[in-house]
């Protein structure tokens, strides 16, 4: 389920009217359609905004795929990355790609189909990590080959989503702007230290993709 799912839920738990979200939050009842509907993503001040009148945390439309080990007896466990995308109930596998194939996800498209690939990317790398933290505490019930490349795997990973972070549009910048650092091929630079600790941060990560648009 992803966050456009997720809000339209919590709205409908709620009886409320797609357009009486949309004039508390102070958009067009449209937008909040494209929002559920998955066609654009919201901010993050616009999901805090949602939240509240929904009556919930914005965490709660961000929250982490479930572990495989967690997840219903449906089918054999993942024996590769793109079966445990598809168990974690995710429908792209960008992450699979090879990297040449991947680096240019964001080029040729528009900014608001630039920021959804971006949520796709990023949804795709909690769920590799809510794996890795299964293993980690002993619960994984992956096939033991594919845990044995999970370390190789997450170095890919990281790589890619690093990569994504960069690409991706950020609320700092205007749609024009984006479109001419899309022009050039230009990923954002982060400040060296940013990009020194990012490895071992994981609080800086979240500020990072707290910039995404």
């Amino acid at each position: 389920m992803n966050v456009g799912q997720r809000i339209r839920e919590a709205r409908e738990e709620l009886g409320m009217q797609r357009a009486v979200l949309a004039r508390r939050v102070g958009v067009a009842p449209n937008t909040i359609y494209r929002y559920e509907s998955g066609e654009r993503e919201p901010s993050v001040a616009m999901l805090t905004k949602i939240a509240r009148e929904l009556r919930t945390e914005p965490a709660e439309f961000l929250r982490e795929p479930v572990p495989f080990s967690e997840a219903p007896r449906e089918a054999g466990p993942p024996r590769s990355l793109a079966e445990l995308l598809e168990q974690a109930g995710l429908e792209t596998r960008w992450l699979t790609l090879s990297y040449e194939d991947y680096k240019t996800w964001w080029l040729g498209v528009s900014f608001e189909e630039a920021s959804h690939r971006f949520w796709q990317i990023h949804e795709e790398y909690l769920a590799y990590k809510a794996e890795t933290e299964a293993i980690a505490s002993g619960a994984s019930q992956v096939e033991p080959e594919l845990e044995r490349q999970m370390g190789v795997i997450g170095l890919e990973a990281f790589a890619k989503h690093f990569q994504a972070l960069a690409a991706a549009p950020s609320k700092k910048e205007s749609e024009t702007d984006f479109r001419e650092r899309q022009e050039r091929g230009e990923l954002r630079q982060f400040k060296p230290a940013e990009s020194e600790k990012l490895a071992e941060s994981e609080k800086l990560a979240e500020e990072l993709i707290a910039q995404a648009v």
